[in-house]
């Protein structure tokens, strides 16, 4: 049976021998291209427009909560 395997295998690699030649490594920078690319600009605008709504959205609700952490401390405090 290792006998076969081996066999397959060698006659596998033999007959699709894989070139070095055929590989290609390549490096894509996605910094330079979110940079200097016009869709790369467009889409950092659209992200920081929905990073800013995010942001002031949640600071309006920290505010809120803040306001009832208040609200609720100066009940219970006046109720001892």
């Amino acid at each position: 049976m290792k006998l076969l395997i081996i066999v397959i295998s060698l006659i596998f690699f033999i007959i699709n021998p894989i070139k070095a030649i055929d590989l290609k490594i390549v490096y894509i920078d996605t910094d330079k291209i979110l940079n200097e690319s016009k869709a790369g600009i467009d889409i950092k605008k659209q992200l920081d427009a929905i990073n800013k709504k995010n942001v002031s959205k949640f600071k309006k609700i920290e505010k809120e909560l803040v306001e009832e952490e208040k609200k609720d401390f100066s009940t219970k405090k006046h109720s001892f």
